[in-house]
């Protein structure tokens, strides 16, 4: 992690990174490590859109005009995006939600010279979100989640000591709304029908972080991050000298690479044939119900088969389609360095990537480069058809609630900044 962070100081990284992911992914926490480690401003979208009077006004008086609102969150996040602090790049967090606003955002970034240049996702198994909502509490000025130093050294914040401890101190800790557990499954479901758009708007650009199911820490998933946004600055930018290259090793490693990559995805697309048979199976799905005397109602559906962890398995499959992907860069490269001699001007250092970056592929990789397009397009539509099998899995709450209760939540709810817009 030391050399990671030394790297990317080294680097003087520059660039517009994007952070997306379900709820309680992690992303503000990630957002913040990678603020210190690059020196590049955390833009948290939904603080903006907070402190947004019109964006707050609409919230308050349910308008049902969704799509200037998306429009305007875009505008209010361009704003901010032009202020002199995000010059050479920013951090923005949870913000496009939707293919709409992902275009929408790279057009108006365009128009003043500023570009999205990594969108880092998290995802983690549904279960592993809904224990983190269980046990978050949010800082209601900031609207983030609370800090260890907030919290305190130890406590279990889903304890029902510490819950009301916190309420007897009058502590400025809130829980959000949006993590009772019939609003969190609509979140997640939102992000599962938005997040396929995302990733195909954003093609190479997006680059899917390893969680290992959740268990991995902040500090392994920052050093994954700046691992990343290392390697993507340096790609393709050393000019390779004729003896390293060897053109006739070129093919067979690629097609091998390639013959890996689709075996995998066979193997994954059958295990996920598999967890789509077991969600229909009524034994895996417990029911409950739970009546107070007030007649409010609680009927809770949860999901307890085979666990849905395809996440190592999904990286598995990949990691030989990325090894590909570099491969045909660094041979379109070389290419560009020996057909047009570019060592022989002063441009020689930039020159080969602009040439692999717009011109079509020599004769002896287009090929490849097509299959690998569509095997890649394969394993997009594979992993987006186990984002949505993953997210149903989600535990299915149903709260009928009594008059008195009834009127008491729309209350809360219509308190501005209660909900994130």
């Amino acid at each position: 992690l030391k050399a990671a962070r030394v790297g990317s100081q080294d680097m003087g990284f520059s660039g517009g990174i994007v952070l997306v992911g379900p709820p309680c992914a992690g992303k503000s926490t990630l957002a913040k490590q990678l603020c210190g480690s690059t020196g590049l401003p955390h833009i948290m979208a939904s603080a903006l859109f907070k402190e947004d009077r019109a964006i707050v006004d609409a919230v308050e008086c349910q308008q049902n005009a969704l799509q200037w609102q998306a429009q305007h969150q875009t505008e209010v996040v361009v704003a901010r995006l032009r202020k002199q602090d995000c010059s050479r790049g920013f951090i923005l967090d949870n913000f496009p939600r939707t293919a709409e606003q992902a275009l929408s955002l790279d057009a108006a970034l365009e128009q003043k010279g500023i570009s999205i240049t990594h969108v880092l996702e998290l995802e983690l198994p549904v279960r592993a979100l809904e224990d983190r909502a269980a046990a978050r509490l949010i800082n209601p000025a900031t609207n983030a989640p609370a800090s260890g130093d907030e919290i305190g050294e130890g406590a279990v914040c889903s304890s029902p000591e510490f819950l009301r401890e916190v309420e007897r101190e009058e502590c400025q800790l809130r829980r959000r709304l949006d993590d009772a557990p019939e609003r969190l499954q609509q979140r997640i479901q939102r992000y599962a029908d938005n997040i396929g758009g995302l990733r195909r708007h954003f093609g190479d650009r997006h680059i899917c972080l390893d969680t290992n199911n959740g268990s991995a820490g902040p500090e392994v998933l920052q050093s994954r991050a700046l691992f990343h946004l290392s390697a993507s600055n340096r790609r393709g930018c050393e000019a390779p000298a004729s003896s390293a290259w060897q053109s006739d090793e070129f093919q067979p490693m690629v097609k091998q690479k390639m013959a890996e990559a689709t075996a995998l995805l066979n193997m994954f697309e059958c295990q996920l044939s598999l967890r789509s048979d077991e969600l229909t199976h009524d034994d895996n799905w417990q029911e409950s119900a739970d009546t107070q005397a007030c007649g409010c109602k609680t009927t809770v559906r949860r999901y307890i088969g085979p666990a849905f962890s395809l996440y190592s398995a999904w990286h598995a499959a990949t990691a030989p389609l990325d090894a590909c992907r570099s491969r045909i860069w660094t041979e379109k490269v070389r290419f560009a360095h020996e057909q047009y001699q570019f060592g022989k001007v002063a441009t020689a250092f930039l020159m080969p990537q602009l040439f692999a970056a717009c011109c079509p592929a020599p004769s002896h990789a287009s090929p490849l480069e097509a299959t690998l397009r569509r095997v890649s397009w394969r394993a997009d539509h594979l992993r987006s058809r186990y984002t949505d099998l993953e997210s149903q899995t989600r535990t299915q709450t149903t709260i009928v609630r009594c008059a008195v209760h009834a009127a008491e939540f729309a209350a809360a709810a219509a308190v501005p900044g209660a909900l994130s817009p």
